[in-house]
């Protein structure tokens, strides 16, 4: 009887293991099935992080595009006008004044600055503004060095010597034709 009872809880013992078995070929074909959907969501994110990738580069693009027209709009075109005030070579005139100040946007507004971002002042410790007499009477009056090289490029004055331009009534004498003389005087 030992015999048969040990043959008897080997039985037992041996369908206990088959249905573990089972379960467990069961427990890892869900495994795969979990698995192969785990990869297939892995796959479609990875596509679409790519996507989204793309597409912040793109704006980025766009973003430094538009950063670098708002630049040329507020600031380059002005300081070119500005040059183009206090010089007949304005783009040698800002290549000069780069060396020691600048033109550039601080608290949203075009000033006059120090290399070091600073407001340029004058003697008095008054701030100079971005205006064309202010700049080029600062400019001009700063020392030996820079009277040369500055008062060179500036504009000194306005004035032409030829009396300013003709008055309504200088333009009429001067249009009308000499009336011709015909017979004898």
């Amino acid at each position: 009887m030992p015999e048969a009872l040990q043959q008897q809880q080997a039985e037992a013992s041996s369908e206990e293991m088959r249905a573990q078995l089972d379960s467990l070929r069961g427990e890892v074909e869900r495994l795969r099935v979990a698995n192969g959907e785990l990869s297939q969501k892995a796959s479609k994110r990875k596509a679409e992080a790519e996507t989204l990738q793309a597409s912040l580069t793109d704006a980025q693009a766009q973003l430094n595009t538009a950063t670098s027209e708002v630049n040329r709009l507020t600031v380059e075109i002005p300081r070119k006008q500005f040059a183009e005030e206090l010089s007949p070579y304005p783009d040698e005139f800002l290549e000069i004044l780069s060396k020691d100040f600048s033109i550039d946007k601080k608290d949203g507004v075009l000033r006059f600055l120090t290399k070091a971002g600073e407001h340029v002042r004058d003697d008095k410790g008054s701030i100079i503004p971005l205006e064309a007499k202010a700049v080029s009477d600062f400019l001009s009056s700063r020392g030996a060095m820079g009277k040369n090289v500055y008062n060179a490029l500036l504009i000194g004055s306005r004035a032409t010597g030829s009396g300013g331009s003709p008055t309504a009534t200088h333009r009429t004498q001067q249009t009308k034709p000499a009336s011709p003389q015909f017979g004898l005087r």
